[in-house]
C-alpha cells in the first residue's frame, strides 16, 4: 500500500528510542480516532506535529505519505490535514496502517525490554503460542483465545486489536455473531429476511437512540456473517436500492413524512439548506406551483421552435443562461419544477439532484465553479429573493411578489436627534426594508441584539448626533445571520468566531419595537445605573449569568406583544473556518407546538427536529442538546436563524407530506451520525 513502508522508515530515522515511542504514539491516536470517527483536522504548524512527525528539514511529502494511509489529506491553504471519506478499501489501509504502527510499537518496547501487551498474528508464530499455552493449529482457535486472555487481563487494547484484525477480514466468531442476532431479540437459527432485519434495527434504533452506534455494530456483524449485500449497502450509504428489495418486504422499511434530501452538485451545500428552508414555506409553495402551472400553460398553447444549442467554447459544463429579463421567471419555474421532483420522490430514493441551471441562477455561474469556497451566506438569500420577486413580477402574480415581501421583509426605522447651531433642536427619522438582521457573536441571542440596537452618538451634518434604531415591522420569517468571520490584522487572513451563542427557542422582540422606545429608553437608562451601582459597590455586576439576568429583569415584563413574540424553526450550521467548511440545515418539521407562547430558551423544546446534510436527511432524537447544546470546542457552530412569528406558524411553515422514504436516514441523537 502506498506510503506504508514510509511510515516505519520515517518512525526509525534518526530519532532516538523516546522520540520514536512519541511518534508511534501520536500516529496511533491519528489513526484510533478515525477508527473510532472522533478524528479531528491536524495542524501542521503545531510544533509537536514538525518534531515527531513532519520529516527533520520539513519534507512534506514523507509527512504526506505518512499521513495518507491513516486517512488524512493535506490542504496548503490552510495548513492542517484533514480527514476524508474513506470507501470499504480505504478503511481497510487504514486497518492495516494501524495494525503495522501496533507492530512497530511492539517492536520497540520488546527492544527496550518492555513486555508488550499487544501481539500482531502473522507475528504470532509457535513460540508466541506456547508462551501463551495456546495451540496456532487454526487463526479461529488462537484468535478466541486472545480474545479471551484480554478479558482476562483486563486489557483493552489487545481485545481492540484483535477485534480490528478480524473486521478487516469481515471474520467473526460464533460468539460474535450469536450476540449481534441478540442485540434484535433474534438468533441466527431464525429465518428472517433482510427487510425485517432492517425493519428491526429501526425500531431497536428508535427506542434506544442512544445504542445507535452498537446497533450499527451489530448490524454489521449480522450483514457479514449472511453476506447480504442489501445491509452492507445500507449501513455504508443509508440508500437501499429498491430492486434489492422483494416488494412485500418494502412496506417494513418505509418511514412516513420523511422529506427527500437534495444532492451536493458543487459547493452546494449552503443552498441546499436554503432551498430545503424555502420549501418549508407554505405560501411560497403555493405561489410556485400556480405561477409555473400558468407558464407551462401559456408555454404549451405558444409555437414550437427547435432551436440546437451549442456547447460552450471553452468545454465547460456550465448551462448557458438565460437573457437577464428571463432569469427570474425561469427560476421560479426550476424552483417549481425541483419542489415537485421531491415530493413525487419514489420511497426507495433518498434525494434528489437540483439541475445546474437553477443553482448558477442562485450562485452564479463562477462561485458554483469555485470548489471548496463558500458565499456569503446573506448575499446568497438576496439573490433567491431577488429572484422570486422579479420572476413573480414578470410573470404576472403581483399577490406573489407581495407575498415575498410580506412574509420576509421587516422596517427599521433610525431615529437622528441633533442641535443645530442656534440651538434648536432636531429629531429626523427615516425607515429602511431588511431581509435579515446582522447580529454579532456573543453569550446570547438577546445580548446581540442589545448590541445592535445600542444607542450612539455619530457626527452628523457637522454636529454629534444620538443615533438610535428600532424595528418599526416585524415579518413573519424573522432571519438573523451571524456574523462570525471578522479580518484578522496578526495574520491578514479572515478569521471564524467558533464561541458559542446561546438562542431560545421562543424569542420575544418588544424590547426592540419603535413603538416601545420611550419605556425601553428608560429602562436602559436604570439598567446602566444598576451597573455604575453594582461596579462602584464591588468592581462588577457578576458573571455572565448574573448580566443576563439583570437584563432579562429590566425587560423581561415587556414580552406581552403577540406579534413580537417568535418560535425558532430553523438553525443554519457552518462546520469549518473562515476560509473552507460544510453548511447543513437544522429545522423543525412541523409548526411547533400548540403553546408557543411560554418563556423559555430551549430547555422545553417541541415538535419534530430533522436534519437536512444535502442528500441525507436525518431524524434528530435530542433537539435539546444538537439544536440548542452549548458548542464550545467545535468547528460546528450556528451561522443563521430563521424564527417563525407565534401566531403565524400553523399557517406559514410546515414541510408538505407525502414524502415517504426507506429506512436509510441516520438518527441525530446521543451518538451523533458523521457529519458532512
Amino acid at each position: 500500500m502506498p506510503g506504508e513502508s514510509l511510515i516505519a522508515l520515517h518512525i526509525a530515522a534518526g530519532r532516538r528510542g523516546a522520540d520514536r515511542a512519541t511518534t508511534l504514539a501520536v500516529l496511533q491516536a491519528y489513526g484510533r480516532g478515525r477508527l473510532t470517527g472522533l478524528a479531528r483536522p491536524v495542524n501542521t504548524r503545531n510544533e509537536k506535529f514538525a518534531k515527531f512527525i513532519g520529516a527533520g528539514g520539513g519534507d512534506q511529502a514523507v509527512a504526506a505519505a505518512v499521513m495518507a494511509p491513516l486517512g488524512f489529506r493535506f490542504d496548503a491553504t490552510d495548513g492542517h490535514y484533514h480527514p476524508v471519506d474513506l470507501d470499504r478499501e480505504g478503511r481497510r489501509r487504514l486497518a492495516l496502517a494501524f495494525l503495522r504502527l501496533q507492530l512497530e510499537s511492539f517492536k520497540l518496547r520488546r527492544a527496550s525490554g518492555q513486555p508488550p501487551d499487544v501481539f500482531r498474528f502473522e507475528d504470532a508464530d509457535e513460540d508466541v503460542c506456547l508462551r501463551f499455552g495456546f495451540s496456532c493449529e487454526s487463526t479461529g482457535t488462537f484468535d478466541e483465545s486472545l480474545i479471551e486472555l484480554a478479558k482476562h487481563k483486563g486489557s483493552l487494547d489487545l481485545e481492540e486489536f484483535v477485534l480490528l484484525e478480524r473486521t478487516k477480514e469481515g471474520v467473526h466468531s460464533a460468539s460474535e455473531i450469536r450476540a449481534a442476532y441478540d442485540a434484535f431479540g433474534l438468533s441466527e437459527e431464525d429465518d428472517v429476511s433482510d427487510a425485517l432485519l432492517l425493519s428491526m434495527f429501526r425500531v431497536a434504533a428508535n427506542d434506544r437512540p442512544d445504542r445507535l452506534d452498537d446497533l450499527r455494530a451489530s448490524l454489521r456483524v449480522v450483514a457479514e456473517s449472511r453476506d447480504s449485500a442489501v445491509i452492507g449497502l445500507f449501513l455504508d450509504t443509508g440508500v437501499i436500492p429498491e430492486d434489492l428489495v422483494d416488494g412485500g418486504d418494502r412496506a417494513m422499511l418505509v418511514d412516513e413524512d420523511v422529506p427527500a434530501g437534495l444532492n451536493n452538485i458543487g459547493n452546494t451545500c449552503y443552498l441546499n439548506s436554503l432551498l430545503q428552508f424555502y420549501r418549508s414555506v407554505v405560501p411560497l409553495r403555493e405561489h410556485l406551483s400556480a405561477a409555473a402551472a400558468a407558464a407551462a400553460a401559456a408555454a404549451s398553447q405558444a409555437p414550437q421552435v427547435a432551436v440546437p444549442a451549442a456547447p460552450p467554447e471553452d468545454g465547460s459544463t456550465t448551462v448557458a443562461q438565460p437573457a437577464a429579463a428571463e432569469r427570474g421567471s425561469r427560476f421560479v419555474v426550476l424552483l417549481d419544477a425541483l419542489f415537485s421532483a421531491m415530493a413525487a420522490l419514489p420511497a426507495s430514493v433518498r434525494a434528489v439532484t437540483p439541475e445546474r441551471e437553477l443553482a448558477e441562477l442562485a450562485l452564479g455561474a463562477a462561485q458554483l465553479s469555485q470548489v471548496g469556497s463558500q458565499q456569503d451566506v446573506g448575499e446568497c438569500m438576496e439573490n433567491v429573493v431577488g429572484l422570486l420577486e422579479d420572476g413573480f413580477a414578470r410573470m404576472g402574480f403581483p399577490d406573489a411578489v407581495a407575498a415575498v415581501k410580506s412574509l420576509f421583509y421587516g422596517t427599521t426605522v433610525q431615529m437622528l436627534a441633533y442641535t443645530d447651531a442656534s440651538g434648536k433642536s432636531h429629531r429626523t427619522t427615516k425607515e429602511e426594508a431588511f431581509l435579515f438582521l446582522i447580529v454579532g457573536v456573543s453569550p446570547s441571542l438577546h445580548r446581540s441584539l442589545d448590541e445592535a440596537f445600542r444607542p450612539a452618538d455619530i457626527e452628523y451634518d457637522g454636529r454629534i448626533a444620538s443615533r438610535s434604531l428600532w424595528l418599526e415591522k416585524l415579518p413573519p420569517v424573522l432571519t438573523f445571520t451571524i456574523n462570525r468571520v471578522q479580518y484578522d490584522q496578526a495574520t491578514g487572513q479572515p478569521r471564524k468566531s467558533h464561541q458559542f451563542l446561546r438562542f431560545p427557542d421562543r424569542l420575544f422582540m418588544d424590547r426592540y419595537l419603535a413603538k416601545n422606545a420611550a419605556v425601553v429608553e428608560q429602562r436602559r437608562r436604570d439598567l446602566e445605573a444598576t451597573h455604575r451601582e453594582l461596579r462602584d459597590g464591588d468592581g462588577g455586576s457578576g458573571d455572565a449569568e448574573a448580566e443576563e439576568a439583570l437584563r432579562e429583569s429590566a425587560f423581561g415584563d415587556l414580552a406581552s406583544d403577540a406579534g413580537a413574540a417568535y418560535q425558532l424553526h430553523a438553525v443554519f450550521v457552518h462546520e469549518g473556518e473562515a476560509q473552507y467548511g460544510h453548511y447543513r440545515l437544522l429545522m423543525r418539521a412541523d409548526g411547533g407546538g400548540d403553546d408557543n407562547s411560554s418563556g423559555g430558551d430551549g430547555d422545553d423544546v417541541g415538535g419534530r427536529w430533522l436534519e437536512f446534510d444535502d442528500g441525507a436527511v436525518r431524524l434528530v432524537r435530542d433537539a435539546t442538546r444538537v439544536v440548542f447544546g452549548d458548542t464550545t470546542g467545535s468547528l460546528a457552530n450556528a451561522y443563521c436563524l430563521l424564527y417563525v412569528r407565534a401566531d403565524a406558524t400553523g399557517g406559514v411553515v410546515g414541510l408538505p407530506g407525502g414524502g415517504r422514504r426507506l429506512v436509510g436516514m441516520d438518527l441525530i441523537g446521543e451518538s451523533a451520525a458523521d457529519g458532512g
